[in-house]
């Protein structure tokens, strides 16, 4: 994944679609909401290795507002490239032109 100011390319791997980059606005209080959400699953189950209940979220303030905003951002996502695993090596560094640093 790769963050700037304004644009978030994320790509993605999968063994039936081989790789796609997707281009996105950034949205920090979605991110910010997607790292809480992540921080419930790492304290109730990752370190206690636990395996999740289907109902781990149920109780967490807002989830189902994030799951209807995660389904608007999917539908604003552009396809910006699509293949096998070359295709990475054939984007920008900084799909919007600028210098934008690797997330992780």
């Amino acid at each position: 994944m790769l963050l700037c100011s304004t644009l978030l390319v994320l790509h993605c791997r999968c063994p039936e679609t081989n790789v796609r980059v997707f281009r996105m606005w950034r949205d920090d209080a979605y991110l910010q909401t997607m790292m809480q959400i992540l921080k419930v699953l790492q304290t109730e189950c990752v370190i206690p290795q636990i395996r999740p209940s289907a109902d781990l979220y149920s109780k967490v303030p807002g989830y189902k507002a994030f799951l209807h905003r995660t389904s608007a951002v999917a539908r604003s996502a552009v396809c910006i490239a699509a293949g096998d695993e070359q295709i990475l090596a054939r984007i920008p560094a900084a799909a919007d032109g600028g210098n934008v640093p690797k997330f992780w």
